[in-house]
């Protein structure tokens, strides 16, 4: 049997069909969205994929979100979309992430920087012989 390779491309829009056929079908709203683990569990079962946990269900919605995919979430899982009110606050959600990434990103870049400026010194000292 000769099987296309199973990307995250593919997986990322099975998902997110599953997703909004749940949705209209009634069995997600966004008063009552799905866990991460759970969707990971299911889609495991249904599919026959190895996905551990929260982590491999963040990188399917972000990939999914990527091609366009109307998937927001609450503290409590995710769900599908259906205007753009209900993609508000997860937007809102990831622009404060953003600013937090790029933040911790700087704080990180100026302690670099002082690492560098002690190593340049310490390098730069002249070696004394010990008599």
């Amino acid at each position: 049997m000769n099987r296309k390779p199973d990307t995250i491309a593919d997986r990322a829009r099975r998902f997110a069909e599953d997703l909004r056929r749940a949705r209209i079908e009634g069995r997600i709203r966004p008063e009552d969205p799905l866990a991460g683990k759970l969707i990971a569990a299911k889609l495991n079962r249904f599919y026959g994929w190895d996905l551990r946990g929260d982590a491999a269900v963040r990188e399917l919605v972000n990939y999914a979100r990527t091609i366009e995919q109307p998937i927001a979430a609450t503290k409590e899982g995710y769900f599908w979309a259906t205007n753009s009110a209900e993609l508000k606050e997860t937007i809102a959600d990831l622009k404060s992430r953003i600013a937090c990434i790029g933040a911790a990103l700087a704080g990180l870049e100026r302690c670099q920087r002082r690492m560098r400026q002690v190593e340049a010194n310490f390098q730069a000292q002249p070696e004394t012989e010990d008599k």
